[in-house]
């Protein structure tokens, strides 16, 4: 008789052939586990996307309690992720604020009205929809934006005029002209201002 993995005679006790044995067992039985684990990490997967779909209040509810219960503790976790994770929590900060830069617009503005105790906010959209009624071209020149060339959200009436942050009150300027304008009512809204 030939052994398979050696091409030796095997002999009764032949430890060469035995360790060959052992060998190809062990790497079946790795194959046979690793094919167990796919499927149920994929059956894991599947079937946790599903409860928590399915039973998503009863969850938010539960990990409410357990963060009121557990308050100093989780805030201790929060914090000591933070300290260790600053490098890459930054790059997932500063990723999402390129790709929606229209959003962090709408955000600093609101910011800064609040400051001023201006009434009204505005969104992303609502400034994406200025710059279509504007034909994506600034109110003052006309010039279009480019990537080059980025709006700004400018006020028709400066917000330390009184004006408002309503999506009516905003316009999309290029960073000249809004600095242009500075905190004078704009020439085409002064008759509308009472």
């Amino acid at each position: 008789m030939i052994c398979v993995d050696c091409t030796e005679e095997a002999k009764p006790h032949c430890t060469r052939c035995a360790e060959c044995h052992a060998k190809r067992r062990k790497e079946t039985k790795r194959k046979s586990r690793n094919k167990r684990l796919e499927y149920y990490r994929a059956f894991s997967r599947t079937y946790c996307k599903q409860y928590y779909k399915d039973n998503a209040e009863r969850i938010r509810k539960r990990s409410n309690t357990y963060y009121h219960q557990q308050k100093e503790q989780c805030k201790k976790r929060q914090q000591n992720y933070r300290r260790t994770h600053t490098k890459s929590l930054n790059n997932q900060v500063q990723a999402w604020r390129r790709q929606n830069k229209e959003r962090v617009k709408a955000y600093v503005e609101n910011y800064r009205a609040r400051r001023r105790f201006a009434k009204g906010t505005f969104t992303g959209s609502d400034f994406d929809q200025v710059l279509h009624d504007q034909d994506n071209k600034c109110f003052d020149c006309s010039k279009p934006f480019t990537q080059d060339f980025p709006p700004e959200v400018g006020h028709a009436v400066p917000l330390s005029r009184g004006g408002s942050n309503w999506p009516s009150n905003i316009i999309a300027q290029c960073r000249s002209c809004n600095a242009r304008q500075g905190s004078t009512i704009h020439p085409k809204f002064k008759g509308n201002v009472a």
